[in-house]
């Protein structure tokens, strides 16, 4: 029931389309059935020398119908071949679009092998669900057509023999009760293969450094021949049910063949049948053998399509952590003023709090850093603001109004984000700038990067800004991967700027040229940063210190240094690792 509620709501908006499939089924299952009988005519015709217009009349309704059974058959086909592609590319989207508004906890529980065979391999038009959810259907409607008019036909002609040529039928009908959960199991299991294979191919190419670092190619080649020689049974062990029982189907039809042949043989003998009759009778059983192959391959691959739906079906069940707003509001004025009251925040419900009564005040123009040890709450705090996810306690304000209160559209448009480690894109730099949004002219790229002081640099590359990039920035420096993801950042024009520790990979000259840049041409922009770096302390305007959670301090550099507490250890902590660094550098 559920693989057809899923097919239901694919095709829901396709009604003509639908009806078209359908009538092309009927239309080529009408003209198939016809076809004996006028061969049955033309035979009877020249056994009983009924003269050559008569022949000649049948043969020429003969040829005709063969040409519209082929133009007929031919359309049909590439309607559902185009049907198909559209589907698959409709399903990927879908679920794509689905998959993308989700939060964290789906991402740690489904591997990215495993998301990336549900929506390749799954939906696949090679005899998969984009297959199956047009030619596999319509290909059955137009076999049942064919059986149901054949049927009604044979009957006509002789009910004793039809009785005798569907003697087959209850069988393949035991033969499929029989089978049906063999079916489903193996192909649940070949499908579960293909993902451990592509998980295992993405975590060896993303890790690649360390398994050369290490030398445990031979290992990883070793590793990966046992996933592949576990994919391949799986997919023996498929193709053997499948091929049993779409065989079965086939072959044991063709029984009913053998039996025309001998009864009908015997009425002709006896005078009770027409020799014409008995050669129409073993066309429609002949007729009728592809129709219950494909009856037997509908089954097969419904199976299969149905593995794969209740495979999509699981990650399209899974809810976006954060919701749009139900009434979304319009931020007065855009002016970039933070608040955090009270809040806290845990990623399972009793468990341990992360955030625990997290209280802050940024108001525009401000640099407010934070500072902690590791694992003390700091990106949880930056990741709130653009509601990657939502605090489980409390709330948050951008100009007065709650980040819950504003379209996700609006709200992280106000926001530029540099995580710890850039994300790049196999593409030109200027492309990685601009980052798919249209509304950043050329001008936007060269001011922001200005500012996060790339431009001379990549000005230098052969062909500039549209130099490309190798994989995650492969081909470019890790100092010019961060530039290029604050220039990102920038390029929006943001309110608010996130730098999640990005500074860490930035000379202290570059550092300071890009906050004096990043005062003088975003006078107004709210900067939180994560930071140990001495230079940025002590330009911060408010510093708030982390532990466990909580906000254990606060204030400006001097007033926290003053204290000799928590931040004091900190900071003196980071001046010592950045003169032992210089030292090594020296």
């Amino acid at each position: 029931m559920r693989s057809i509620k899923w097919l239901h709501e694919l095709w829901k908006d396709k009604k003509k389309l639908v009806l078209l499939l359908v009538v092309l089924s009927v239309a080529n299952a009408c003209l198939a059935v016809a076809y004996p009988l006028y061969m049955r005519a033309v035979i009877d015709a020249v056994k009983e020398k009924a003269g050559a217009e008569a022949i000649s009349k049948n043969v020429l309704i003969l040829l005709l119908i063969g040409v519209a059974n082929f133009l007929v058959y031919s359309f049909m086909q590439g309607t559902r071949a185009w049907t198909n592609i559209r589907f698959e590319r409709d399903i990927r989207q879908r679920v794509f679009g689905h998959l993308i508004r989700l939060g964290r906890s789906f991402f740690q529980k489904y591997r990215t092998g495993d998301v990336v065979t549900r929506l390749t391999d799954d939906i696949s038009t090679e005899i998969k669900l984009s297959w199956f959810a047009c030619s596999g259907v319509f290909r059955t409607v137009e076999a049942l057509c064919i059986i149901i008019l054949g049927l009604v036909f044979m009957i006509r002609l002789n009910p004793l023999l039809t009785l005798a040529a569907v003697g087959p039928l209850p069988v393949l009908i035991i033969i499929f009760m029989w089978t049906s959960s063999a079916v489903q199991s193996r192909y649940e299991r070949l499908q579960e293969r293909i993902s451990d294979v592509n998980a295992h191919m993405e975590a060896c190419f993303s890790g690649i450094r360390v398994v050369k670092a290490y030398r445990r190619e031979d290992a990883q080649r070793k590793s990966f021949h046992e996933v592949l020689d576990r994919r391949r049974r799986a997919e023996i062990d498929a193709v053997k049910v499948g091929t049993v029982i779409e065989s079965m189907y086939g072959y044991i039809w063709q029984f009913g063949v053998i039996i025309v042949l001998l009864v009908g043989g015997k009425m002709v003998m006896d005078g009770a049948l027409s020799i014409g009759t008995l050669v129409a009778f073993d066309a429609y059983v002949f007729l009728l053998v592809f129709p219950m192959y494909d009856i037997g391959s509908f089954f097969v691959q419904g199976k299969r399509a149905g593995v794969s739906i209740g495979r999509l079906v699981e990650m399209e069940s899974v809810k976006p952590e954060v919701e749009e707003a139900t009434a979304p509001k319009a931020v007065p004025r855009a002016l970039g003023a933070l608040r955090f009251e009270n809040v806290s925040l845990s990623f399972s419900r009793g468990g341990a709090k992360v955030l625990d009564e997290v209280s802050f005040e940024a108001r525009p123009g401000e640099l407010v850093a934070l500072v902690g040890k590791v694992g003390s709450g700091k990106s949880s705090v930056v990741n709130l603001v653009p509601r990657l996810f939502d605090p489980t306690e409390g709330q948050i304000f951008i100009d007065g109004v709650s980040t819950r209160e504003l379209w996700l559209e609006d709200l992280r448009s106000l926001i530029g984000y540099v995580p710890q480690e850039p994300l790049l894109f196999s593409d030109s730099i200027a492309n990685n700038i601009r980052f798919h949004r249209d509304g950043i002219t050329q001008e936007q790229i060269l001011q922001a990067s200005e500012v996060a002081r790339l431009k001379g640099e990549v000005e230098q590359f052969p062909e500039g800004f549209d130099t490309r990039i190798g994989q995650r920035g492969a081909t470019i420096s890790g100092g010019q991967k961060q530039r290029v993801a604050l220039a990102r950042a920038l390029a929006g024009k943001p309110k608010i700027l996130i730098l999640d520790d990005c500074t860490a990979s930035l000379d202290a000259e570059t550092e300071a040229a890009l906050w004096n840049g990043l005062h003088e041409v975003f006078p107004h922009c709210t900067t939180l940063v994560i930071s140990h770096r001495a230079a940025t302390l002590e330009r911060a305007d408010l510093i708030l210190v982390f532990d466990q959670g909580k906000i254990v301090e606060r204030g400006t550099h001097s007033e926290l240094v003053s204290k000799r507490g928590v931040y004091h250890t900190l900071y003196e902590l980071g001046k010592l690792e950045e003169e032992v660094g210089r030292d090594w550098g020296d």
